[in-house]
């Protein structure tokens, strides 16, 4: 008799969830983009209205007007996180793009700096050559030239370093050579001393 009962009190369809499903689809049908909470919370006043069998007959007591300014509440503050969650979000992204614009500038001005620092070393190393042969070969006229093309570049070179770029950067300063030292040195020596 037990097991008769037991087996009678079975459901032999699945009505109760198809009706889940027909009520979520009467509730989402025009209104796609409803987030999950929104829909069990319409599910919930819906399962209420239809316990009562008409919304003026549903009770209303205090719990339920606290529970309403409660949920009230918390939807307020919600919006007030979202916005600002959005306003952090929006001040972090124009950080970050104004941060990546010095980054790129500072990066093009390290290279202008770095092509002006080679040009101005070529430009010694030239000088040295032309020193050199002017040394060895008594041309004073040369030695003049060169010595002043040495000097300006090396003026050049410094002024670069120090105007483009940054302290931390600007470390390694440029020293003339030993050889271009020497040079500039009998130079010097070698004009002030000749009738």
């Amino acid at each position: 008799m037990v097991v008769v009962k037991a087996a009678l009190s079975v459901s032999h369809g699945q009505l109760d969830v198809e009706r889940g499903f027909s009520l979520n689809k009467h509730i989402v049908d025009s209104r796609v983009s409803l987030k999950q909470r929104t829909v069990v919370a319409l599910r919930t006043v819906k399962d209420v209205v239809n316990r009562y069998e008409s919304v003026d007959k549903v009770p209303i007591s205090r719990q339920l007007i606290r529970e309403y300014l409660a949920a009230y509440s918390a939807y307020s503050t919600d919006l007030e996180s979202t916005a600002q969650k959005a306003t952090h979000m929006e001040r972090a992204k124009r950080e970050h793009e104004v941060a990546d614009k010095e980054q790129q500038h500072f990066e093009q001005r390290k290279a202008d700096v770095t092509q002006k620092q080679k040009e101005a070393e070529q430009l010694i190393a030239e000088a040295s050559e032309r020193l050199a042969k002017a040394t060895m070969s008594d041309n004073k006229a040369e030695l003049l030239a060169a010595q002043a093309l040495l000097q300006s570049e090396n003026t050049k070179l410094m002024e670069v370093r120090k105007a483009h770029l940054p302290d931390q950067i600007c470390t390694s300063v440029y020293k003339p050579s030993y050889k271009s030292y020497i040079f500039t040195v009998v130079s010097h020596i070698f004009f002030c001393h000749v009738p």
